[in-house]
């Protein structure tokens, strides 16, 4: 196993004018176990159970994507919920609910604010992740907080813009949900957000640990790909570089068209 240097939180999806919702505010509200759970915390596998056990009598209307902005920005980043975020770490936000986001924020307002924390020129520091309804109808055996909660695209939509992943909560076995999730924050990665616009007439230059490292590879097999609409290199999972390794790529900054 990795050696890990983790900061680990949580909140709910509660958030109203109630003092007693948890309005982006770690758990537990009152004291008792640690907030913000490290490799050096005591018992850190029971306090992380008893944390996470936050219980159903919340606000009725589900925020998922609001409560991680209310906690990591002013004033509860720096007094309830302080010592937990890190310039240099990797920032992973992971939303486990059963209800469709009943927010009305716009999304480009959240991805904004959440890119900013680590700064657009390293979004490839932030991931936001769900395990939510995704099938437009509940499935047979399981049931969502509404039938067509999976219909939402809120949360999905807030994943695929940080390059996150997602899967359903009727999932019976989260472990390779939760795999992808370890890899992509602490490890492999397969997307990389460039911070400036590439001259498509321009060709794109990836260095792996200083050797060239091309679109194809020796066999013709891809390696990786621009994605336009991103603005990413996307690399095939069996080519993506390893965890530990210095990625360089290089290319035309694209000139805009004046007025």
């Amino acid at each position: 196993s990795q050696q890990v240097d983790y900061h680990i939180a949580v909140t709910t999806t509660s958030v109203s004018n109630s003092a007693s919702d948890e309005n982006g505010r770690f758990v537990p509200l009152a004291g008792g176990n640690p907030r913000v759970i490290t490799p050096t915390t005591p018992n850190k596998e029971q306090v992380f159970q008893q944390n996470v056990n936050v219980g159903t009598s919340g606000d009725a209307y589900e925020k998922l994507i609001r409560p991680s902005y209310l906690g990591l920005s002013n004033p509860l980043v720096d007094s309830h919920n302080a010592g937990f975020l890190r310039d240099d770490a990797n920032l992973a936000i992971v939303v486990v609910s059963d209800a469709a986001d009943q927010d009305t924020t716009q999304l480009a307002f959240y991805e904004n604010f959440f890119l900013n924390i680590k700064g657009h020129t390293r979004r490839n520091m932030f991931t936001f992740n769900g395990i939510i309804p995704t099938f437009p109808q509940e499935p047979a055996g399981c049931s969502y907080d509404e039938s067509t909660a999976g219909q939402s695209s809120r949360v999905k939509g807030l994943v695929a813009r940080t390059a996150g992943i997602y899967d359903d909560i009727c999932t019976p076995d989260w472990s390779q949900t939760l795999e992808k999730l370890s890899k992509g924050t602490f490890g492999y990665r397969t997307r990389f957000f460039l911070s400036s616009t590439p001259d498509p007439s321009q060709p794109i230059v990836i260095e792996l640990d200083g050797q060239p490292y091309p679109a194809l590879g020796p066999y013709e097999d891809m390696r990786w790909s621009y994605d336009s609409s991103a603005n990413a290199i996307d690399f095939v999972p069996l080519a993506a570089p390893e965890p530990g390794s210095t990625l360089t790529i290089s290319y035309r900054v694209a000139c805009l068209a004046g007025p």
